[in-house]
């Protein structure tokens, strides 16, 4: 019977190659069942006319026979993306040297389902002496998000066991190259590993080695918010004021929950700024997260000293930034810039920066900043149509142009004399009467060809 099944199925392939997903699993079973030593016959009879066709069937066919290895090695890659390997597939391509090898490109390469990935650690994890050549694979890579993968997916299968698989965690996670030039896994993965190491009891001797790697090579971290995330109170209230000292980004959250445990010297610096501005603490966290904290306060308290109306009020954010009255004076929270490449130009036509500190990337683009300008409350009247086309000309002959709406960008100074220039006497007399700025320094783009300024 089962010789008449495999006869059948060999026909209904080689005459119309259409099997669905069970038909195939039984002919698959029936020819790895090597009925009277059928399954060379078959593999050799049907490869080439269904290695192109349904390159999944010709996998199964051959991947643990070694006359096939070098057609497996072709048909791997796509096979470890597409379909979920299982330990008896995974201990046969193991048994295969080229076979073998191009798995461990793949890993290497990630060319490979996150499934399949997890599910080969796993295997290592479940039969470490089996593997053990794989797991040195692993332990020893020289890159060194490959280690930390493995490590993540041990705590998470096994964390008790941790310290089996690896004993000195600091040179676990470190590798020094031909150059003697030493190798760090990344912030984000050491926090994260510290983290999850962290949730059992049996490891935090590595946890606390790891902790202070993290601290004396990554002064900015994650291991604040890893922690909060696993709600593990215990590791973070015990070092708390250090912990957020050291947070790259995630110290509004620790204020907001762990004040009370905070440092008065911390906790009172970080209430003063989180009462003024707690209406926008995304803008603030960034303001912390790229220490611009210390220069905030500083401005809170230069221009509110010098400010006749001592009103502090949150005023309004848009897509790259949040503004607040600082008496009579603005404090713009700055995320990025439209115009990364250039700097706004000081210009009559654009309210003046009385300040401003931006924080650029290793690409150049602004990914934080603080600015400072004039406090303007006349706003631009719906039907002042002339005021708005007369200034389009005016920033036109400037060699300047604008991107954006400019009813909601725009005010009045309180005398043309409060313009960004040398002399403001020499300026144009249509904007002597009506003195309408830019408030909004990041709209305002530079023309093929510019005049001088005033």
């Amino acid at each position: 019977m089962t010789l008449q099944k495999l006869h059948n199925f060999i026909k209904e392939i080689r005459i119309n190659n259409d099997m669905d997903i069970s038909q195939k699993k039984e002919f698959i079973n029936l020819c790895q069942a090597n009925i009277l030593g059928t399954r060379h016959k078959i593999v050799d009879y049907l490869l080439p006319f269904i290695i192109d066709k349904d390159p999944e069937l010709s996998f199964y066919l051959i991947y643990d026979l070694e006359k096939y290895e070098d057609k497996t090695v072709t048909l791997l890659e796509k096979h470890l993306r597409r379909q979920s390997l299982n330990e008896k597939e995974f201990s046969a391509l193991c048994n295969l040297s080229k076979v073998k090898a191009k798995l461990l490109e793949c890993i290497q390469n990630l060319t490979i389902s996150e499934e399949n990935l997890n599910l080969i650690i796993s295997y290592i994890i479940n039969d470490k002496e089996k593997y053990f050549d794989i797991f040195l694979f692993f332990k020893e890579n020289k890159n060194l998000n490959m280690r930390f993968l493995f490590m993540k997916k041990l705590i998470e299968i096994n964390a008790k066991d941790f310290s089996l698989f690896f004993s000195d965690i600091i040179d676990d996670v470190t590798y020094t190259d031909e150059l003697n030039k030493k190798h760090y896994m990344s912030m984000e993965n050491l926090s994260e590993l510290a983290c999850n190491l962290s949730i059992d009891k049996e490891n935090k001797e590595i946890y606390e080695a790891l902790k202070n790697f993290i601290i004396e090579k990554f002064p900015k971290n994650n291991l604040a918010k890893g922690l909060i995330k696993i709600s593990n109170d215990d590791y973070l209230l015990k070092d708390i004021d250090t912990l957020f000292e050291t947070a790259k980004d995630f110290k509004i959250e620790i204020y907001k929950k762990y004040s009370s445990y905070l440092s008065n010297e911390i906790a009172s610096h970080l209430q003063r700024n989180y009462e003024m501005f707690q209406k926008t603490p995304f803008h603030l966290e960034r303001v912390y997260e790229y220490n611009l904290d210390k220069t905030l306060t500083e401005l809170v308290d230069k221009y509110l000293s010098i400010s006749k109306n001592k009103t502090i009020a949150y005023i309004d954010k848009g897509s790259t930034t949040a503004c607040y009255r600082i008496g009579d004076y603005v404090i713009k929270f700055i995320l990025s810039k439209y115009n990364n490449c250039e700097n706004c130009p000081n210009l009559y036509l654009i309210n003046k920066a009385y300040f401003e500190e931006l924080v650029r990337n290793e690409e150049g683009k602004c990914v934080a900043g603080l600015e400072v300008q004039k406090y303007l409350s006349k706003k631009l009247s719906r039907t002042d149509i002339t005021t708005v086309k007369e200034y389009r000309n005016l920033l036109k002959e400037e060699g300047y142009y604008i991107r954006d709406s400019i009813r909601p960008n725009f005010r009045f100074l309180d005398s043309y004399k409060d313009a960004d220039c040398v002399e403001p006497e020499f300026l144009p007399k249509y904007f002597k009467e009506n003195p309408l700025v830019c408030i909004d320094r990041d709209c305002i783009y530079k023309l093929a060809k510019k005049r001088n300024h005033y």
